[in-house]
């Protein structure tokens, strides 16, 4: 668990969400007046500080909302719109019935907190639970619970053993059989989507190596609010700042002065959108994790958590302003992004070779030209490797997406980085210009490329 005065500032820096006229009723966080020995102020803290709500900033601020109105209006009921509006930068009046955010995310919680209860809080003295149809955290001791360790076959009779036995017998043998068909199904359904799909051997060498059956595969979609919060403040989020479990509440009252771009910076961080460009990349690995039998997991970068006991593969897409996740391989790539104070977009060469730029530029929007690196590259934390598609732009990134996916691109890649026929594949870095025709793009150039042994 962190110190005590750690989990005493955190509670500090969240005032911001206590009403104003209540505030000045107590003088203060409510949550800190209580006594260190109020047992409701340390089962919060130690739901706080679990690795549960350490991966789920957003949890943790409910959950810190939520108690402080029950200490703040015992008497009164939370409501959705409070919620929504004071958690989550709804606008007062908003139609409830359109957006379910606030009954989403508590019901997330709820079962956040059980999985507290009954694996890193099992001995804790107090439960705290969110009962169904109420907003309000509930504090209940734990009760001692009694478990029979009798064999089940010893209440029955006699007689009626010979009968169990029966019965257990042809239950598993109806179990292999079905998982025997299973098998063949499965078996039957790889052919077919075999079939479905044209020949393309560069593309099976690139994929077929870079995919695992045996691991998981997150894909990693951009947090696009991120931008226009660089475009209000001026500055980029980075990864240290985004992983804050107070973010966006800190880094709003350290970046953003002004009420008026206040108020508008809390409704557009409340929010994670999806682009067209998302949708369009989530069609084409779908395609690809059919064609290659994988099974792949979309996250986007808020809830995405990369810890030293985490194993398996990782796609990202977007770049560091879309995605903070992005910075833990910038000092490792030779190719990196960069986005002057003026908006222009550039891809920065770090050790440029004989014939190769510092810097290659996009054009400005409308653009119609844009860099995109593909990258392949080992994961800085945790076991496994990471696919990044790091674009000067959304469509950009799009474009680089769609590229990989194609034969003759996977072929001209293949023979830059030098892999062979088979083994497994040089980490590689590719830099290639993106030709767009209306944020479409009908055409792609290699530029340049880095390679690395494993």
């Amino acid at each position: 668990m962190p110190p005590r005065g750690t989990i005493f500032a955190l509670m500090d820096s969240l005032k911001s969400f206590a009403e104003p006229s209540s505030q000045a009723a107590v003088q203060g966080d409510p949550f800190l007046l209580l006594p260190p020995t109020d047992p409701r102020r340390g089962a919060v803290e130690r739901v706080l500080a679990s690795s549960v709500f350490q991966r789920s900033p957003r949890a943790s601020e409910l959950l810190l909302y939520l108690f402080r109105q029950v200490l703040l209006r015992p008497t009164e009921s939370i409501s959705e719109q409070d919620i929504a509006v004071d958690v989550y930068g709804r606008r007062p009046g908003y139609n409830a019935s359109e957006d379910a955010i606030a009954r989403v995310q508590v019901s997330q919680l709820r079962k956040k907190l059980h999985l507290y209860s009954v694996d890193e809080g099992a001995k804790d003295p107090i439960v705290i639970e969110i009962p169904a149809r109420s907003y309000a955290p509930t504090f209940r001791e734990r009760q001692a619970e009694s478990v029979d360790v009798s064999s089940p076959t010893e209440s029955l009779p006699a007689a009626s053993k010979p009968i169990w036995t029966f019965l257990n017998g042809a239950i598993i043998a109806v179990l292999v059989l079905g998982c025997g068909v299973l098998a063949y199904q499965n078996l039957a359904m790889k052919r077919e989507i075999r079939t479905k799909f044209p020949y393309a051997p560069s593309l099976d060498r690139l994929w077929g190596t870079i995919f695992h059956q045996d691991r998981s595969l997150q894909v990693v979609l951009s947090d696009s609010s991120l931008m226009q919060m660089a475009d209000l403040t001026g500055r980029r989020v980075t990864l240290s700042e985004y992983r804050d479990a107070l973010f966006p509440s800190r880094f709003l009252s350290k970046n953003v002065t002004d009420p008026a771009v206040l108020t508008t910076a809390q409704r557009v961080i409340a929010h994670i959108y999806t682009t067209t460009q998302d949708s369009d990349a989530v069609w084409q690995i779908s395609r690809l994790t059919l064609r290659y039998g994988v099974s792949a997991n979309l996250i986007s970068a808020r809830d995405f958590r990369l810890e030293p006991q985490t194993s398996g593969d990782v796609i990202l897409l977007g770049h560091p302003y879309g995605d903070p996740w992005m910075e833990l391989f910038e000092g490792r790539m030779n190719f990196r992004y960069d986005m002057a104070s003026d908006g222009k977009r550039s891809i920065l060469n770090m050790n440029p070779q004989p014939g190769e730029s510092r810097v290659y530029e996009s054009d400005s929007y409308p653009s119609q030209m844009g860099y995109c690196v593909i990258a392949f590259q080992p994961k800085p934390i945790g076991t496994g490797d990471a696919l990044l598609i790091l674009g000067t732009d959304m469509s950009s990134t799009e474009a680089g997406l769609r590229a990989i996916s194609e034969e003759a691109f996977a072929a001209e890649l293949l023979r830059r980085i030098g892999a062979g026929s088979s083994g497994t594949l040089p980490y590689f870095e590719v830099l290639a210009r993106v030709k767009l025709v209306g944020g479409v793009s009908p055409g792609f150039e290699f530029v340049t490329q880095r390679t690395a042994v494993h």
